[in-house]
């Protein structure tokens, strides 16, 4: 399968995720190699945060298809239906009405303080944008995927995180320590050839002194230090996944192919 083939397989979020994306490193997966090694390629659970994140992400971005997340109408989750029902699904958590709700007032709140619902309809944007290449590291190469969230019509890649963290300072800190955005930051400038930046919602609600709650917005930009450090900790992912995953590993487990493009 030629490359353009795959990029339009690649469209669909369940080949991304589950199928033929499967078969390809992403940013994801290394940071997986840089945290755990011996869960890589594991599916993580799907935690409270992760969820709303995701919801949130979508209404945002591509509020047509929040239809799609099964919302848990009734007020008790400890009953024997809501364990069989996410038991069915595959799931260990799922959204209540009151999470939802929650989740949309934040939408709403960003959408009215930032660019974001006129920016999706410009002219020339993209949304959910995959891309493929093969990068050369440590004198080997290997295939790393990648969806970005947004490009603008002036070539920016646009990245939309939440966050919990009370101030930029501290969203760049542990984007860097624990998340390793600056990882994805360099994988994405290297697929599409493109500036990035970070737009980060603050869950967390603060309150002026007249009273009024409000949420912080994180607009980062990503330096040209975060990008070599980025691609730095790329070479240490792959050093890492040759030693746990790689041919003369005792451990040897799943291995993505390689294709070059």
């Amino acid at each position: 399968m030629d490359k353009k083939k795959i990029i339009e397989k690649l469209r669909d979020d369940t080949e991304y995720y589950h199928g033929l994306g499967k078969e390809y490193f992403s940013a994801s997966s290394l940071k997986q190699l840089l945290k755990e090694p011996g869960q890589f390629g594991v599916t993580t659970k799907e935690t409270e945060n992760v969820v709303l994140g995701s919801y949130f992400h979508t209404c945002v971005l591509e509020p047509h298809r929040k239809k799609e997340y099964e919302i848990w109408t009734e007020t008790e989750i400890r009953s024997k239906a809501y364990k069989e029902r996410i038991a069915e699904l595959g799931k260990d958590w799922m959204m209540k009405t009151s999470d939802a709700e929650k989740v949309h007032e934040w939408v709403d709140y960003f959408n009215k303080h930032t660019k974001f619902e006129k920016l999706i309809k410009e002219k020339g944007v993209k949304i959910e944008e995959p891309e493929l290449k093969t990068f050369n590291v440590n004198g080997k190469q290997y295939t790393i995927k990648g969806k970005a969230d947004l490009i603008t019509s002036e070539n920016r890649i646009i990245d939309l995180k939440t966050t919990n963290d009370e101030n930029e300072q501290l969203f760049k800190h542990n984007g860097k320590k624990n998340w390793h955005y600056d990882l994805q930051a360099y994988i994405y400038s290297e697929l599409w050839n493109m500036p990035v930046t970070f737009v980060a919602f603050c869950k967390q609600p603060f309150v002026t002194e007249a009273g009024v709650t409000y949420h912080k917005i994180y607009v980062c930009p990503v330096s040209e230090e975060s990008l070599l450090e980025g691609k730095r900790k790329l070479a240490l992912a792959m050093s890492i996944y040759e030693e746990w995953h790689g041919p003369n590993s005792k451990w040897n487990v799943h291995m993505p192919i390689e294709l070059t493009f």
